[in-house]
C-alpha cells in the first residue's frame, strides 16, 4: 500500500486564509446571483406546460442580457469553487484523507460547474430563442436534442464530483471533525 499523499492540505488552521476563501466565495455567490438575477423569474407564456413553459421566460430576454448572466457565473461559480478549499481546510483538521476525498469533489466542481454546466445551460436558451425566430415548429425538440447532446454529459460528472464533496462534507459534520 502506497503513502497518503496530502496534497498540501494541512491539518494546522490558518483562519486567516480560510477567511479569505470563503469571502472570496461569498463574493462569487454574489456575482453568481447576480447573473441569475439578470435572467429574471417565471414564466413568460403560461398556456405552455412543463420545460417549454420555462424556457418561454427567457424568449423576452436580450442576448446581451444572457452574455451578461453567463458571463458573472462562469466567473461567480469558479470564485464559489474557491471556498470550498476553506471548507477542506477545516475538514483536515479532523481528517486529512475526508479532506483528500472532499478536495477532488471540489475539484470536479471547479472543472465543471461553471464551463460544463452553467455556460452551455445558457447557450441552450440562446439557441432555443433563436430557434423559435425561424422554426417555432422544430426549437423545443432541437433545443432539447442539444442539452442532451452537450449538456448532459457535463452535468452527469458535476453531480458525481458535487455528490462526493455533498457527501464527504456531510459526514465530516455528523462525526464531529471539523471545528
Amino acid at each position: 500500500m502506497g503513502t497518503f499523499n496530502d496534497i498540501g492540505i494541512d491539518s494546522r488552521l490558518d483562519w486567516q486564509r480560510i477567511r479569505k476563501l470563503l469571502v472570496i466565495g461569498l463574493f462569487g455567490g454574489c456575482m453568481t446571483f447576480v447573473g441569475d438575477w439578470l435572467l429574471g423569474y417565471g414564466f413568460c407564456d403560461e398556456s405552455l406546460n412543463g420545460l417549454e413553459r420555462k424556457l418561454s421566460q427567457y424568449l423576452v430576454l436580450s442576448d446581451g442580457k444572457l452574455f451578461w448572466s453567463a458571463f458573472l457565473g462562469l466567473i461567480g461559480i469558479s470564485l464559489e469553487g474557491l471556498c470550498y478549499f476553506g471548507i477542506c481546510i477545516l475538514i483536515a483538521r479532523g481528517s486529512k484523507k475526508l479532506a483528500h476525498v472532499f478536495s477532488r469533489g471540489v475539484f470536479g466542481y471547479m472543472l465543471f460547474a461553471a464551463c460544463g454546466v452553467h455556460v452551455p445551460c445558457l447557450a441552450a436558451v440562446f439557441f432555443y430563442k433563436h430557434m423559435m425566430l425561424h422554426d417555432p415548429d422544430a426549437a423545443f425538440d432541437l433545443t432539447v436534442k442539444f442539452g442532451l447532446y452537450f449538456l448532459l454529459p457535463a452535468l452527469i460528472l458535476f453531480l458525481i464530483f458535487f455528490f462526493v464533496m455533498s457527501g464527504v462534507q456531510i459526514a465530516a459534520f455528523a462525526k464531529g471533525l471539523t471545528p
